[in-house]
């Protein structure tokens, strides 16, 4: 292959005779490579058609050689041809020198230009998230709580807050119901879900005045085109108190429910349970998150009865084998202290229905299962209501013109008597219920009678609780005197043939409980009346009462008769039935009483015949 005349015409005749040996050196070599891509281009091309079109593509490939041989060969002619000589270099190299000083001035430029800008943008960024942070009002288009308080100092948000009935929205709690049965509040403040007035004016004013003054511009430059709620971002939920607070709702649901044991109601004769009670169990932390989640979209009301394991059935069995069986009465004991037995109910039931109704309801229900009920005839709260229902008897006396020792000791002694059991068979005594009368014991001195004497000692009084409860015993049927003496003289609180005299050791008041039930002694003082009351309380089934009769008798002295020493009494104790009529007749020792005068006139007769005795030298005298 060799160059066109076109091609060699344009070359110099020197120039090229001073590069022959390089040109022809880079000629050879172009003409090898350009050799070897010809020949193999003219394979491709020059290859044996297909029948279908082969001498037109074969015309087309020539075509194509020809084309890239003219574009090729310029390259050549401009890589081997013009060179200039040393002047033309000279000025070509001044020529680039100087463009390359152009443009290495217009980069400077450029770039004090960019890095100007890029100060000033500093500096106005500096500038503008100083004036954004030192400012005192809220930057614009800021809400708390959908509560526009943009531009607005902290006085100025408070006050719109307040107006807008931030605190009333805020004391509105939110209801929490467990299973439909028990509500627990959760508070807005408390729980972090709404801010205070200060806390919300403190984060509106936060906003765009922290510590970052270029993130304060960047804050400010979105309030501008963007309105900001400041409660998305600035509430923080109080887990912990919303956990107690579930948890408190949770123990007073189990309260509400109860452990979980059946209750029999005679009325509706239903077997009543609560489903699920003593063993529900709530995911607590599912709770929480649950009652985050309405507060944060502003509910009032939460229903909550996810539980985290369903609670077992009850063994329906076993309760009706303990319930299903035939009813007994109630009875006593046979040791004689009266203790009740109590009655058996029967109870029926389908364990089966029981079963289907449990599984039907939901949890935490109150669960009714039909059942049978056969009653005993005889109850335990029956046989209870029996003991010490009937006043069998009873007395009051008065104390008015008694000392306070007097009345110290007539407390004393119906304190101890108060209360008293007898059981049937059982004898009271006054003496071994009060104890001998001392001052450790706690008596005073007080007047009483002793020998027919009005003396002073311990425990003077208490004739008249003892003569009191005497009184209430002759009342009583079935109960009756053991030991009873009356005083020497009439007592001035009761009648005579009422009384009872004690002293210790001797005499005692002794009586026994003869009914089929147990009695009990009730005593006690009226401070405002001054007054003793004493009763005894039995079981008076017939309906049985007494009435009281008494025969009075004067007497003379057997020495002097003419005088009228007291009174003899007879006191009967008539038994009546419920209908009025007699059926006994218990009649009591008889009782002598003295009398003071009589007692003082034989006291001075005695005295004087022994006197004369005595002057005379006789044996006895008598007046006559």
């Amino acid at each position: 292959m060799s160059f066109s005349p076109r091609c060699t015409r344009s070359i110099p005749e020197g120039r090229h005779a001073a590069f022959a040996p390089r040109r022809k050196h880079n000629e050879g070599t172009h003409l090898r490579e350009k050799s070897k891509k010809t020949n193999s281009e003219y394979v491709s091309r020059h290859a044996a058609p297909d029948k279908s079109g082969g001498a037109k593509r074969a015309a087309r490939s020539k075509r194509d050689s020809a084309r890239d041989d003219e574009a090729r060969l310029p390259k050549m002619q401009t890589a081997e041809i013009q060179e200039p000589d040393g002047a033309a270099r000279e000025e070509e190299a001044a020529k680039r020198a100087a463009a390359r000083r152009d443009r290495g001035r217009r980069v400077k430029i450029a770039l004090t230009i960019v890095i100007c800008i890029v100060l000033l943008l500093a500096g106005a960024a500096t500038v503008g998230g100083y004036m954004v942070t030192s400012g005192t009002a809220n930057l614009p288009n800021v809400y708390v709580g959908g509560i526009y308080v943009g531009g607005m100092d902290k006085a100025a948000s408070a006050a719109a807050l307040e107006a807008s009935g931030w605190d009333e929205q805020a004391a509105v709690a939110l209801k929490v119901r467990l299973m439909d049965k028990v509500t627990f509040k959760i508070g807005q403040y408390a729980s972090g879900a709404k801010h205070t007035i200060d806390e919300a004016c403190e984060a509106a004013y936060a906003y765009g005045h922290g510590d970052n003054w270029y993130l304060n511009l960047a804050e400010y430059l979105k309030s501008l085109v963007f309105p900001v709620e400041i409660n998305d971002g600035s509430i923080s939920y109080n887990r912990d108190y919303i956990r107690r607070q579930a948890l408190m709702g949770i123990d007073k649901l189990n309260d509400v429910l109860g452990s979980g044991d059946y209750e029999i109601d005679k009325e509706k004769s239903v077997l009543r349970m609560v489903k699920g009670a003593g063993q529900l169990s709530f995911d607590t932390e599912d709770m929480v998150d649950e009652i985050i989640g309405a507060l944060a979209s502003g509910q009032t009301r939460l229903s909550y009865d996810r539980l985290a394991k369903e609670p077992d059935m009850p063994d329906f069995q076993a309760i009706h084998d303990k319930l299903a069986a035939e009813p007994k009465d109630a009875y006593f004991t046979d040791d004689n202290t009266f203790t009740v037995v109590d009655d058996v109910e029967g109870c029926e039931f389908s364990v089966d229905d029981a079963k289907s109704i449990w599984t039907a309801a939901d949890n935490a229900a109150v669960v009714e299962i039909p059942i049978t009920l056969t009653y005993p005839e005889v109850t335990g709260d029956y046989l209870r209501g029996l003991l010490f229902r009937d006043k069998l008897g009873g007395m009051t006396t008065y104390f008015k013109n008694s000392n306070d020792n007097r009345i110290s000791n007539i407390k004393l002694a119906s304190s101890k008597i108060n209360g008293v059991i007898l059981y049937p068979g059982d004898v009271f005594s006054y003496n071994e219920t009060l104890g001998q009368r001392t001052e450790e014991a706690g008596f005073k001195m007080a007047g009483a009678y002793s020998n027919g004497e009005v003396v002073e000692e311990l425990g003077g009084g208490i004739c008249q609780v003892s003569s009191t409860l005497y009184s209430a015993m002759l009342y009583s049927y079935r109960v009756n005197t053991v030991t009873r003496s009356p005083h020497y003289f009439p007592v001035d609180y009761l009648e005579k043939g009422y009384d009872a005299t004690v002293s210790w050791p001797s005499p005692d008041f002794k009586f026994r409980n003869d009914s089929d039930y147990p009695i009990r002694i009730a005593a006690y003082c009226d401070e405002y009346e001054r007054s003793l009351t004493v009763e005894i309380w039995g079981t008076n089934l017939d309906g049985t009462y007494i009435e009281l009769r008494k025969d009075t008798y004067s007497y003379n002295n057997d020495r002097y008769p003419w005088i009228m020493e007291g009174y003899g009494v007879q006191m009967h104790r008539l038994v009546f039935d419920a209908n009025g009529m007699q059926i006994d007749q218990i009649d009591e020792v008889y009782d002598v009483y003295h009398t003071h005068e009589a007692t003082d006139q034989i006291k001075a007769l005695d005295a004087a015949a022994a006197a004369q005795t005595a002057a005379d030298g006789f044996g006895s005298f008598q007046v006559g």
